[in-house]
């Protein structure tokens, strides 16, 4: 059973508390912030894939998927840090409604679209934009666009449905920080990609997993949590 969780995280007091623990740099970068507060609140990534709904006034909403119902989220709020539970809100939200082979949903997702290209004599490997990696080995006379590269890089890897119909919402590329094994923080450029559009259902088991496995990179900073939204109409 997956359930759709929703939580807030105020974001200024967050960033007072975990500045006594971590580096700087990853105190300002929100996404890891949020992870974080969430992680540390209810001990453990037990609600990831997640994404962030809305912020106002220093709050965001946080929606995500999890295996475990709200009162158990709860539960384990309970017994954090009365500091944490201040920071992070208690947990609402329901069981979703099992799928069925066939049917459609419109879909919204942020997706970190970026491939791992192994070392090969001279040519650039390491974690690399997909859509810069599909340009070096494009040898068509038709130019190749960030639209049709990255849709294409989210329906490879959408098990258990097809797309109907997806487009590029927006993108940008987001200096981000990590953890790093070398020192305590390290920089880099990510592509970020907003993808909408229409899916159907071929495997509702497989169907699940991806939801609860998100798809693409950086799923635990906030990527890759795919938002399902009804069709009407449709014939299932």
């Amino acid at each position: 059973m997956i359930y759709l969780s929703q939580t807030e995280v105020a974001i200024v007091a967050a960033a007072r508390h975990f500045l006594k623990y971590i580096a700087r740099p990853l105190v300002h970068d929100t996404d890891y912030l949020i992870k974080t507060a969430l992680t540390e609140t209810l001990s453990g990534a037990v609600i990831r894939p997640w994404a962030s709904h809305s912020v106002a006034n220093g709050v965001v909403t946080v929606v995500g998927y999890s295996k475990l119902s709200p009162d158990s989220l709860n539960a384990a709020r309970a017994l954090t840090l009365p500091g944490l539970q201040q920071i992070v809100s208690p947990v609402i939200g329901g069981a979703m409604p099992g799928f069925r082979e066939a049917e459609n949903f419109g879909f919204q997702v942020r997706i970190s679209p970026t491939i791992h290209v192994t070392k090969d004599g001279n040519r650039r490997h390491g974690e690399r934009d997909a859509y810069l990696v599909a340009v070096e080995a494009h040898t068509a006379e038709t130019r190749l666009s960030r639209e049709s590269v990255y849709c294409d890089y989210f329906a490879k890897r959408l098990g258990g449905a097809e797309v109907s119909e997806a487009r590029l919402d927006g993108f940008r590329l987001n200096r981000i920080a990590r953890k790093s094994a070398k020192t305590r923080f390290g920089r880099r450029v990510v592509p970020q990609a907003w993808i909408s559009g229409t899916l159907v259902v071929t495997d509702s088991a497989r169907f699940e997993r991806t939801l609860l496995e998100g798809v693409g990179r950086q799923r635990a900073f906030g990527h890759g949590m795919i938002r399902l939204r009804p069709v009407h109409g449709q014939h299932a």
